[in-house]
């Protein structure tokens, strides 16, 4: 009788434990092997997918600055330089002509009052960069960072005196705005001065694309040779500085 009913328990025991794990099958080997590539391709993909994800999303923490870290100038401080630089204008305009000197006068179509014209109308532009109206300055700016280009090719220089006569403009306001910029708080002088880079840096770019344009413009007219029409030549870059210091006119008018 006690044998009976052990051997009645250890057939519960026995099929409660087969209904636990659940009925096995046989699969064959070739199955198991396929089904385990497949498993292991999935995890690849999915490692794969994740390290993408996480070197974007480095990427992105690294180009994205921190807000402790965006330096951001504040309007009243921008409104005060490009008041500053329009009162400082002839100033840097005669300072920044003495030191190109000569070269001024190495081409007859672009005379040496054409180009004090051209410095101060950049002055200008600059300043009005700064200024509470600088995205409506923004493609006055362009426009006329790329034709200072053009007459830096008419008056043959080459691409790197451009480079050098646009960063000692770089060189004045540094000397004339840091004593006002030093009264700012730090964070605003610094945000300020960073500002300021930015715009002579795409003011740089700007024209030695005009340069550029300006020499193959010259190669496809007349096959390379320099041409003898200089008076056509400064009259239509007089017209083009008009049209620059209407344009920077109507900024200053009230909206």
């Amino acid at each position: 009788m006690t044998l009976r009913r052990v051997r009645h328990e250890d057939g519960l025991q026995i099929e409660r434990t087969a209904q636990l794990n659940g009925t096995r099958k046989i699969v064959p080997l070739e199955e198991r092997t396929a089904g385990s590539e497949q498993r292991h391709v999935r995890a690849g993909r999915e490692s794969s997918g994740l390290r993408r994800v996480e070197r974007h999303a480095c990427i992105g923490r690294i180009l994205r600055p921190k807000g402790d870290n965006n330096v951001r100038a504040s309007p009243p401080a921008l409104a005060n330089t490009g008041r500053l630089m329009l009162e400082l204008r002839d100033t840097l305009v005669q300072q920044w002509a003495q030191w190109i000197g000569n070269r001024a006068s190495a081409s007859p179509s672009v005379s040496r009052p054409t180009l004090e014209r051209e410095l101060g109308l950049v002055v200008t532009a600059f300043a009005h960069m700064v200024g509470p109206r600088r995205h409506e300055a923004l493609p006055v700016f362009n426009h006329l960072a790329e034709h200072y280009g053009q007459m830096a090719a008419m008056r043959g220089l080459a691409a790197g005196e451009v480079v050098e006569e646009l960063h000692y403009l770089r060189e004045l306001l540094t000397l004339e705005l840091a004593p006002r910029l030093w009264r700012e708080r730090p964070r605003q002088g610094l945000a300020v001065t960073l500002r300021l880079n930015r715009i002579l840096d795409r003011a740089v770019a700007l024209a030695v694309v005009g340069y550029t344009d300006m020499l193959v413009a010259t190669l496809f007219a007349n096959n390379g040779v320099p041409s003898s029409r200089s008076d056509t030549d400064a009259a239509e870059t007089e017209r083009q500085l008009d049209e620059f210091e209407h344009d920077l006119g109507l900024l200053l008018e009230p909206r």
